[in-house]
């Protein structure tokens, strides 16, 4: 079950919901005010009517041209126009000032005895064809085909001219161009020869591929030469000897060579290699004689004698080794030396090579240049002489015809304007109409949580008391919900087990949701009271159809104990108080030690007391009473309580110290967007089947 205070789905970004409640709240608006939009609209064509029917009589003549798209001129070219934008371009110049003055003032020679009237020209292109569409209308139609011939012809006369000009222009732009391209292309060749005289190619490439394979090997070298040395200083000396280097031709192997071949390195291998003789020997022969024996005797001495020999050589061989390592590292110097040299030196020859490749690439790029303008300049020389136009005359102006000019746009015109002056005027209603009638709105004026969302339901005459076998099922679900709110409020300390139900004004519906909320808690198990605490027009005690001979006033007056005015309803473990004869001044009665008493002693009674109240702005009662009470849960209205004046009682409560525990949304509209609740008799219907 959705929790009765979450009003937004989780998966609904709030803007998106937002927009949903503002269509939702306008066709609230629109189904109740219908007739606004309708009652502009019809304003607005009665308008246009008035103003189509004294419009004064017009004539309309049209024309057409086509677009031959190109040309065939000598040599087999072509000649075209740019066609991109091409349609909008020609349109708007056709109707260009330059093109209608130089129209009328041809009318005006060739007819001096025309008189010149304001005419309303229009070109368009004719779909799926290469044709303008000419139309003239005026309140002469003589003169309206006279100036639409005017145009089309005074169009093809300015087209020539800008062409003529056009073409001069662009050749001069083209020649400077392709003068200041033939003159970087001297600058280039000029400087690649140069370039030339001063290196020879073949050598200056061949010397650079020499000096990267020289690189190459010296850089080999001072590796191999790097870790000789980091094993010579990492290494003992055994470790040293033993080891089977894995040089190149030049490089371990010979060094290694270089350091056992000769000198104490070498003595010291072929001395150990005789103590592991002897060794040997000694231990075949122990296994056959005494320590004592003399060819035993002989062998010790002669492997002590070895052993000192050995040591001896060992000293004399780590003094090698440190020379070797010191040789090496020289080695490793002159070698970097080298190196850097030699980077130096293939630097430069790269460098020179690439200048050569970018002179030349030069070279490449202004002849491509040159030879681009030069074709260019022989295009536009050759157009330049072209005679014929790609938009020529198909049909001329016909003869003019009546028209009422403008009824499309008038009634057009009246439609939109009439329908969006009715669309905002429905929209300033819904502005000012502050009426609930979305949960989004209530959460954004009101702090307090929402404890539950009462739906509305279908219904003629006051709404029927639940039972505990009702059909009413998604009714029965959200006051259910409400209970739950209730029962399992995360509050510290002791739950409160008395609730005023109250609302800002009449008829929202909180004497409906405290006679209900009161059963589906006795429907629970749970002891309880309903107090009808409306003493000026409460009528519980007639949704049970108990008698009001004696009731919470009679109480409040000491006319009677509470327990005599206790009544019982045909619901389970539900008592209720009602209200009782009315009462000139019940806000003086609730403030006295009565009500006091009356609290405490029905406390003790009851596990839970729920007290139906009068609103909030008619009297102040509520707000006498309220205090005294454990929390009060303030009922707004869907489609008739006001945001305004809701958030004024609420305010009016927390002044008076009551606890506003939360709110409860009464006649919630199923059909909202932000409404959650599942299709409970569905679900019921197919549980019984």
């Amino acid at each position: 079950m959705v929790p009765a205070h979450t009003s937004l789905p989780g998966t609904i970004p709030s803007w998106w919901l937002n927009i949903k409640m503002f269509f939702f709240r306008f066709g609230i608006v629109m189904k109740r005010l219908w007739w606004i939009p309708l009652l502009t609209v019809s304003i607005g064509l009665a308008g246009a009517a008035w103003f189509i029917s004294h419009s004064p009589p017009s004539y309309l003549s049209s024309g057409r041209m086509m677009v031959s798209g190109k040309i065939n001129i000598s040599e087999g070219s072509m000649y075209s126009e740019e066609l991109l934008n091409f349609f909008g371009t020609q349109i708007e110049l056709m109707q260009s000032g330059e093109v209608r003055s130089r129209a009328l003032a041809r009318v005006q020679a060739l007819n001096p005895t025309l008189k010149p009237v304001k005419v309303q020209l229009s070109v368009g292109q004719q779909p799926k064809a290469s044709l303008f569409v000419f139309q003239a209308i005026a309140s002469d139609g003589v003169f309206a085909q006279k100036y639409l011939d005017a145009c089309m012809e005074e169009y093809m006369s300015v087209k020539k001219q800008m062409r003529s000009d056009k073409s001069e222009t662009t050749l001069n732009d083209l020649r400077e161009e392709l003068d200041a391209t033939e003159k970087e292309l001297r600058t280039s060749e000029e400087k690649l020869l140069t370039f030339q005289k001063e290196n020879n190619l073949g050598s200056l490439k061949e010397e650079g591929n020499s000096a990267a394979v020289y690189l190459a090997k010296l850089k080999l070298q001072l590796a191999e030469l790097k870790t000789e040395y980091s094993l010579l200083e990492r290494l003992d000396i055994d470790q040293n000897l033993d080891r089977r280097p894995a040089g190149g031709e030049n490089g371990g192997q010979s060094q290694e060579s270089a350091l056992t071949a000769f000198g104490p390195a070498a003595e010291y291998v072929k001395g150990r290699q005789q103590l592991q003789v002897l060794e040997v020997e000694r231990q075949q022969l122990a296994r056959v004689m005494r320590p004592k024996h003399p060819d035993m005797m002989r062998l010790d001495e002669e492997i002590a004698r070895a052993k000192s020999l050995i040591d001896g050589l060992r000293q004399q061989t780590a003094e090698q080794i440190k020379s070797r390592r010191a040789a090496i590292a020289i080695q490793i110097e002159h070698l970097e030396a080298d190196i850097t040299t030699w980077e130096t030196k293939a630097l430069e020859l790269s460098r020179r090579i690439a200048d050569y490749t970018r002179i030349q690439g030069e070279v490449d790029r202004f002849k491509q240049e040159r030879d681009r303008l030069f074709t260019s300049f022989r295009n536009v020389d050759v157009t330049k002489t072209v005679s014929q136009d790609m938009v020529s005359i198909l049909e001329r102006a016909s003869a003019p015809i009546s028209v009422k000019p403008g009824m499309p746009k008038a009634i057009a015109l009246a439609l939109g304007g009439g329908l969006l002056l009715g669309l905002g005027i429905l929209f300033l209603i819904d502005r000012v109409d502050d009426r609930v009638t979305a949960v989004l709105a209530v959460q954004q004026r009101f702090p307090e949580p929402i404890l539950g969302q009462i739906i509305q339901e279908k219904h003629t005459g006051p709404l029927a008391l639940l039972k505990s076998d009702d059909s009413r099922h998604a009714l029965f679900e959200s006051f259910r919900n409400l209970r739950s709110s209730l029962f399992y409020l995360p509050v510290e300390g002791e739950r409160p087990k008395a609730f005023l139900i109250t609302s800002s004004v009449p008829n929202e519906g909180k004497s409906t949701v405290s006679s209900n909320l009161a059963t589906v808690i006795a429907l629970s198990g749970a002891k309880t009271l309903l107090v009808d605490g409306d003493l000026r027009r409460g009528r519980l005690h007639r949704q049970f159809g108990l008698e009001n001979d004696c009731g919470f006033s009679e109480v409040l007056k000491n006319e009677v104990s509470w327990k005599e005015a206790v009544h019982s309803t045909p619901v389970d473990n539900l008592s209720l108080i009602p209200r009782g004869r009315s009462i000139t001044h019940p806000g003086e009665r609730l403030l006295g030690p009565t009500t006091d008493r009356f609290l405490r002693e029905v406390y003790a009674e009851y596990e839970y007391v729920i007290i139906d109240s009068s609103p909030v702005l008619v009297a102040d009662d509520t707000s006498s009473l309220a205090p005294k009470i454990d929390a009060v849960l303030f009922v707004v209205r869907f489609g008739q309580s006001s945001l305004r004046l809701g958030q004024r009682a609420v305010e009016l409560l927390r002044q008076r110290q009551a606890n506003v525990l939360g709110l409860v949304l009464n006649g919630v509209n199923v059909d909202a967007p932000e409404y959650g609740y599942y299709e409970y008799s569905k679900y019921y219907q197919a549980a019984e089947d």
